[in-house]
């Protein structure tokens, strides 16, 4: 009898000490999948095009979309715009931007006209309406960035 009783607590005890170990790994798994999956850039690789543009404006990162949005109420669409997005993130005049208004608009319509002018309406999939420009300054990494934003936005006329 006395054999039979030693073995379940010997086994019980084990239980216990793989259990206690678990406790610490389990988070320590999550802590380290969270810190992953926010190490995985969201932005898309640069084209070539853009690669030159951001140079050309002294940026960290200049990405051209073309988008199609489209807003709907009750099932009906209310408004289908096609627009030219254009994001500029960390240029070396990035405070500059966001601090002085005139120079940001100086700055927004000078990207704007360039790439009015070097762009090419007859080759691309459809006419664009509107050519939105956005500023982006980012500080930080992962859980602890900042984000700052300002956007100018520019109707075409036909």
């Amino acid at each position: 009898m006395y054999i039979k009783r030693a073995i379940p607590t010997t086994i019980l005890i084990a239980f216990k000490q793989k259990h206690s170990s678990m406790k610490i790994k389990f988070p320590l798994l999550i802590l380290l999948i969270l810190l992953f999956t926010n190490c995985i850039p969201d932005e898309r690789k640069m084209m070539k095009t853009e690669v030159l543009l951001a140079k050309k404006y002294h940026a960290e990162s200049f990405q051209l979309n073309f988008l199609t949005v489209k807003t709907k109420t009750y099932k009906r669409t209310k408004d289908h715009k096609k627009l030219l997005s254009v994001s500029i993130k960390n240029t070396t005049d990035i405070q500059k931007i966001f601090e002085d208004d005139t120079y940001s608009s100086e700055r927004a319509n000078s990207i704007a006209n360039y790439i009015i002018d070097s762009l090419r309406f007859e080759r691309l999939p459809f006419e664009p309406s509107e050519l939105k420009i956005e500023f982006i300054s980012e500080v930080g990494f992962s859980f602890l960035k900042n984000e700052a934003k300002k956007t100018y936005t520019y109707q075409f006329v036909k």
